[in-house]
């Protein structure tokens, strides 16, 4: 009888223990990534505490390392009942070999124990389990929506993901006879959050060396697309050449508008340029050096069975179309890679699925597991589709929540949209002006996109302590005219305007 009292009790106080943690935690910047890197170098505590933040959203690997550090002891009590716990979160993703490991630390319980234990992890899971997580943190597809698609246009034309090149300008004249200098903007880095991942990879490297000395262009960028066919928040996936003018001729040149069920809507697009749109002919007799380099790389890369590798070989695919390689092939490469825990693969399959609107399904699954483990477009990527996706219900509270932990990141397109959840978001529970202007003040004299400034306005029109119309007025025709140029449609602007200016108050126009 003392043995079953001793059991209960551990088993309670375990479970009580973990939820006082699970609710209590403080909001942490670092991610689960970073975690992995901490509890290699032996910095257990550290790992710890970002592990159990991790946890709380949903994060597979967060809840399988936790189990390994309480079940060996890294920095904590060795303690199998929280260990257990951890493995049976872990094992609900179907993560690594987690179920195997659950099993037999169950099988270690006597018969008579094992009920209450059972009993206790049950409880643990309805609270803190998969379906919990999914239903409190992560989209929720409105299925009568899933095989319906977007179109462009008066045509209503589907794009596919880089038909587009035709709209896209030159940024760089196309010689190798100069040695000019060219700024490169190296996504071939060593930046572990990086899109490429190419950085540990020499021979990989060498080709954008080669690119560079021949003074080669190159842009692969994505965009969102607003209702009225604007491409927004631009993020550069690689570059050589001068990336600022390319960017710019794509911000200044919008697209047709997107449409689901003749309605407006959201989108994203990829914009490639340079030699990623040429084709295999003009790449041959141009740039056979280059041509041969690549194809080396793709010879080198494709018989390995290493998620990285597999990841890399995908990249090399999309970034450079002349490869020729088939869209199955490369969607193969990228599930396998994710699969296989390649978070950057994982980010890049749902993307390109979502894209493609091949599978909004395992677009919204990808996204939201590079999500869990703390990649900040990812984090981004979601928050938006909580708020704009035509295929998932809407939930400002879900998207605030990705929105500021990607905004922790320093994410500039999710700090300025985390703000203005806080100025403006339909559910006023949200509303938080204090919390508004440390995330602005986060880019103050960084960004001078027009919506930044519009939120500036915003905030000097409501600011409960300062009230500034002047500047508000200010901020927002700077807006205004910005947006002009940039092809953003501004009428809804320009009705703030005209409200804020029709009062009685003296206006101070400061040009």
């Amino acid at each position: 009888m003392k043995k079953i009292i001793s059991i209960r009790n551990v088993v309670l106080s375990t479970i009580i223990s973990l939820a006082g943690v699970m609710y209590c935690l403080p909001a942490n910047a670092a991610t689960s990534l970073q975690a992995d890197g901490l509890l290699y170098h032996k910095k257990y505590q550290a790992a710890f505490d970002i592990y159990m933040e991790a946890a709380k959203i949903g994060d597979a690997e967060a809840q399988y390392q936790l189990g390994v550090i309480h079940l060996k002891g890294l920095g904590q009590s060795i303690n199998n009942f929280k260990a257990i716990i951890w493995f049976s979160l872990a094992a609900e993703h179907k993560h690594k070999n987690a179920q195997q490991i659950y099993d037999q630390l169950l099988n270690d319980i006597s018969a008579k124990d094992k009920a209450l234990v059972l009993s206790s992890i049950s409880q643990f899971q309805q609270r803190f389990g998969l379906a919990s997580i999914k239903e409190k943190h992560f989209p929720k597809l409105i299925t009568d929506h899933v095989n319906e698609v977007i179109r462009y246009g008066e045509q209503q034309l589907i794009y596919p993901q880089s038909s587009l090149s035709d709209i896209t300008y030159s940024f760089s004249d196309i010689s190798t006879d100069t040695d000019a200098e060219l700024g490169y903007n190296d996504d071939f880095g060593d930046d572990e959050f990086g899109d490429d991942d190419f950085g540990d990879d020499p021979a990989i490297a060498s080709l954008g060396n080669k690119l560079q000395e021949a003074s080669i262009s190159s842009l692969v960028a994505d965009f969102d697309i607003a209702q009225d066919g604007s491409l927004r928040h631009g993020e550069v996936k690689r570059a050589i050449g001068d990336e600022r003018f390319a960017m710019y001729n794509l911000h200044t040149n919008p697209m047709p508008s997107p449409e689901f069920n003749q309605q407006p809507s959201h989108f994203i697009h990829r914009a490639y340029q340079g030699i990623s749109t040429y084709d295999r002919k003009r790449v041959r007799q141009e740039f056979p050096y280059i041509y041969q380099m690549a194809r080396l790389q793709v010879r080198r890369l494709k018989n390995s069975d290493q998620a990285g590798h597999q990841y890399k070989l995908a990249l090399l695919y999309m970034y450079f179309p002349w490869l020729e390689a088939e869209d199955e092939q490369i969607n193969k490469l990228l599930t396998l890679a994710a699969k296989g825990g390649q978070v950057n693969a994982q980010y890049e399959l749902g993307l390109k699925l979502y894209r493609e609107q091949t599978d909004i399904r395992q677009a919204t699954y990808w996204l939201s597991k590079a999500a869990s483990r703390g990649l900040m477009q990812a984090e981004y990527r979601l928050g938006q589709l909580l708020l704009s996706s035509p295929w998932i219900e809407k939930d400002e509270n879900k998207a605030l929540l990705w929105l500021e932990k990607s905004a922790q990141q320093n994410h500039i397109a999710a700090i300025k949209k985390a703000a203005e959840l806080r100025l403006l978001a339909e559910n006023k529970e949200l509303h938080n002006f204090e919390q508004a202007m440390k995330l602005l003040a986060q880019i103050e004299g960084e960004e001078l996109q027009p919506d930044y400034l519009y939120l500036r306005a915003v905030a000097h029109k409501d600011s409960p302590t300062d009230r500034r119309l002047d500047l508000a007025v200010k901020n927002i025709r700077q807006a205004i005219a910005l947006g002009n140029d940039y092809g953003w449609d501004v009428s809804g602007w320009k009705k703030d305007l005209a409200n804020w200016t029709r009062t009685s108050v003296t206006i101070t126009d400061i040009d």
